[in-house]
């Protein structure tokens, strides 16, 4: 449930039958466009550009982050194309947290229900990658998944996206009691849409 430093960039593109973007940024201003919204859920970071980077979290545990971009994009043939480079890197220097040199978890790419304005609220820290559900009686931690997400491409470094356990739910809608599952480092999961509130569902 360690949350690693990530550097994000990126460019957004929209392809019909062309294949140009229609918006990009490399973030070489130094600051971000009043285009993105900057949200925060746990740990009191503030997303920012640095270094021509954006950065979604510091080298602290238990960070749940998440950026916005308003934009209307024209999804000709219900297609559309995000590209962006990803760095992550750093590990977790809090003493005695854990994790040392090599820190956790990922980043994940969500679209969510604009009817919920442009300001949602993220979802938990830790293997949910700020999407899906946090909760885990042993450590009284009770955490709601992203408002009215629909659906989230997780990048999981440490392999916990995809387990149903810290109260994330199966396909089926079970979950299990937190470390019965193997994680799957590295790898890519998708999850989806928020259930009947904001602790239920993202399956």
């Amino acid at each position: 449930m360690k949350k690693q430093l990530i550097y994000i960039t990126f460019f957004l593109s929209i392809l019909s039958f062309a294949s140009s973007p229609i918006f990009e940024d490399n973030f070489n201003s130094g600051s971000l466009s009043s285009d993105y919204r900057v949200l925060k859920a746990q740990g009191g970071f503030t997303p920012k550009v640095v270094k021509k980077r954006l950065r979604l979290t510091n080298r602290k545990h238990d960070l749940s982050t998440a950026i916005t971009l308003d934009w209307e994009f024209p999804t000709n043939n219900n297609k559309f194309v995000i590209e962006f480079k990803h760095f992550a890197y750093g590990g977790c220097d809090e003493p005695g947290r854990g994790m040392g040199k090599y820190g956790a978890d990922g980043m994940a790419i969500i679209l969510y229900d604009s009817s919920v304005g442009s300001t949602p609220s993220p979802g938990a820290f830790g293997g949910s990658l700020g999407y899906a559900q946090l909760i885990n009686n042993n450590a009284n931690v009770n955490l709601p998944g992203f408002e009215k997400g629909w659906i989230a491409l997780g990048l999981d470094e440490y392999g916990n996206f995809i387990t149903n356990d810290e109260g994330r739910e199966d396909i089926n809608g079970n979950t299990v009691y937190e470390g019965e599952n193997t994680e799957k480092p590295n790898s890519v999961a998708i999850r989806g849409k928020q259930g009947v509130d904001r602790y239920h569902g993202y399956r």
